[in-house]
């Protein structure tokens, strides 16, 4: 089944593009996200701004600064470290790269690694999954990924580089900052705001008209009640403070 926009239909059609349409697309990190990318790339697609110019893609390669040029992840060969990027980007003008980086223990440093590749913004596309559904109004940056059965509601915007994990709702209204991820089967209900570089843990829940704080942290299960102040990590039901991140 391809991801879909509802109200507009299907976002492309990867099973009736040919070779010719498929797009080439490298990751920056070749650890257990982009693992994941790699396991997923039958029937996903490769998007630009607000999901136009949908296609099937081929992941051709991977940066990785823990890994040597020449090595592998999956089978993708790795290219380069990240400090590669422009050189790689000059040697495959049309493809596009995707960060492949968000860890609970890395999400920090994903900003840097975008930095440090030093790309223009139409060098990356998002990732979309099959199963992905996208209300007509959402805006959708580049950059990031979107696994199956996340589900993005009416006029919510999610910016750059931004990581939806598995069955992940972003409720009407929400705004998901650049670099942020949230993780499997977290839920932000209506008009919550998600800081830039913040981290929601799998399966927590944020109540309506909430802030979570640029770089902040909730921890996997907790229950937001209240906003989530920048740098905090907050966990437990309901989410209390437990340290600075």
């Amino acid at each position: 089944m391809a991801p879909t926009q509802n109200g507009r239909g299907p976002a492309g059609d990867s099973e009736a593009a040919g070779p010719d349409d498929e797009r080439a697309l490298i990751l920056l990190g070749g650890g257990g996200l982009a693992r994941e990318l790699i396991g997923y790339a039958m029937g996903s697609l490769a998007v630009e701004d607000g999901l136009s110019d949908a296609r099937p893609f081929r992941i051709v390669g991977a940066l990785d600064d823990g890994m040597d040029q020449g090595a592998d992840v999956e089978g993708v060969p790795i290219l380069g470290k990240m400090s590669d990027a422009g050189r790689v980007a000059a040697d495959k003008p049309d493809a596009r790269f995707v960060l492949a980086i968000s860890a609970p223990h890395t999400y920090k440093h994903r900003p840097d690694i975008i930095r440090r590749a030093g790309l223009d913004r139409d060098r990356y596309a998002t990732y979309l999954m099959p199963g992905a559904h996208v209300a007509a109004s959402a805006r959708i940056g580049r950059g990031g990924v979107l696994f199956p059965g996340v589900v993005i509601g009416t006029n919510a915007v999610v910016e750059d580089h931004v990581q939806l994990w598995p069955n992940v709702v972003v409720s009407h209204d929400c705004r998901v900052r650049e670099y942020a991820t949230i993780a499997s089967a977290a839920a932000l209900n209506g008009v919550v705001d998600v800081g830039s570089g913040a981290y929601v843990g799998s399966g927590a829940l944020v109540r309506e008209k909430l802030s979570i704080g640029e770089n902040a942290l909730v921890g996997m299960g907790a229950v937001v009640l209240r906003d989530v102040p920048a740098g905090h990590v907050v966990v437990g039901n309901p989410a209390k403070y437990l340290r600075d991140v």
